[in-house]
């Protein structure tokens, strides 16, 4: 599951920025309902207590951002007993003298559980074997995290095994940015290596 792939780093097409790139959701959106209809007489935000449970994703995902495992970006809604043993990786190419870095948030189950918000993401019984970014460190992200790139909510009985490599800071073994919430029982296995 990828995003086309960027050719020029100086020059992105549109169609290399598509955001939210999950191995078995996209995104979760439980914001509530504002009156756009999705999926015929479905309509957006109604189901607030969205989930993934009981599945896994053993296939490679890159994305431009928002890229994760099982799930590429939370706003509420559950993971539960879940896992990705795919590599996961941004397509976003190391430029020199580039400064600021956009916000890029990947993880090895989920990438995003946004933040500044009252969003409060839950994920429990979770765990990551894949790889996350790559050796050359041509590539880079923002928040990396064995488990959940940028963490608003709660992360329970979770667990990351998988090698990280980035080219940035911001890297952690189960979670790269924790905004707020709660983190209770997880562990890191996996050798973790950044660079800037």
């Amino acid at each position: 599951v990828h995003s086309q792939d960027i050719d020029d780093p100086d020059y992105v097409l549109y169609t290399s920025q598509a955001a939210n790139v999950g191995g078995v959701v996209g995104k979760i959106d439980t914001s509530g309902n504002n009156g756009n209809t999705l999926l015929g007489e479905l309509k957006k935000g109604t189901y607030t207590n969205a989930s993934v449970s009981n599945s896994y994703n053993t296939g490679d995902v890159r994305g431009y951002t928002g890229v994760g495992g099982v799930v590429g970006m939370m706003y509420n809604g559950s993971v539960a007993g879940s896992y990705n043993t795919g590599t996961v990786n941004t397509t976003r190419q190391v430029k020199h003298g580039a400064g600021i870095i956009d916000p890029l948030n990947m993880g090895g189950v989920v990438g995003d559980t946004t933040e500044q918000t009252d969003a409060n993401a839950i994920i429990y019984d979770v765990y990551n074997k894949g790889q996350i970014g790559d050796e050359t460190y041509n590539f880079y992200a923002r928040h990396v995290g064995g488990v959940v790139g940028r963490l608003s909510g709660t992360l329970e009985k979770a667990y990351n095994t998988g090698d990280i490599y980035n080219n940035d800071t911001t890297v952690g073994g189960v979670v790269g940015w924790w905004y707020k919430g709660d983190i209770k029982n997880v562990f890191n296995t996996g050798n973790i290596t950044a660079r800037a």
